[in-house]
């Protein structure tokens, strides 16, 4: 994904060993290898309803980031139990693989649509909150485990940038949800910056 893209880039600028990506996107884990081009990238096609490969994914792996979602709200919605296996199933599994093969750190990527959550995405995501935390205290030796919350990130796909650029190219007005709702923005550098403060604070 977006987020996930950038993030491995920053991660190779460091001296580390390799990064494993993890996607069920073929293309796009082909353009992040072509765009990377360095020897330590290891793309893994798979998805993480699929305990097996997963299982393989995250053998002698010191860090775990979880970013994977169906994150759209009206998508989630309309499909509630993909989106259930996917949020929930899916992170249950990742947390059965972390207590498998015990990394350092576990990072869990969470949204702000998890407070007081209105959504079914906001309420997955707080799920996984909930099962990050209690993976940190139930695992021995300890696994260190946390989540990391952030708003709308302007670089992300399917965000309402994307929607507002077609409009104004169109010469359409602006569409919003209410004339009163106030939205926060992020830049993907930033995420990026606060996920690793969550990393090393972890």
């Amino acid at each position: 994904g977006s987020i996930g893209s950038v993030l491995v880039e920053r991660l190779l600028e460091y001296p580390i060993q390799s990064v494993r990506v993890f996607d069920i996107d073929e293309y796009a884990l082909a353009k992040l290898n072509k765009k990377c081009k360095d020897s330590r990238l290891r793309i893994i096609l798979g998805n993480i309803t699929d305990q097996e490969r997963l299982s393989i994914a995250g053998d002698e792996i010191d860090i775990i980031f979880h970013l994977a979602a169906i994150k759209n709200i009206e998508i989630s919605e309309f499909n509630p139990i993909e989106t259930i296996d996917i949020n929930v199933n899916g992170t249950v599994n990742m947390i059965k693989m972390v207590m498998e093969k015990k990394p350092k750190k576990f990072i869990n990527i969470s949204t702000d649509k998890a407070a007081d959550a209105t959504t079914l995405y906001g309420n997955t995501k707080q799920l996984g909150e909930r099962l990050t935390s209690w993976a940190g205290s139930h695992t021995y030796p300890r696994i260190k485990t946390a989540t990391v919350r952030f708003g709308n990130v302007i670089e992300s796909r399917g965000n309402v940038f994307e929607i507002w650029n077609e409009e104004k190219s169109k010469n359409k007005p602006l569409s919003i949800t209410d004339p009163t709702m106030k939205r926060y923005f992020i830049h993907v550098n930033e995420v990026v910056d606060f996920i690793l403060v969550g990393l090393l604070s972890a």
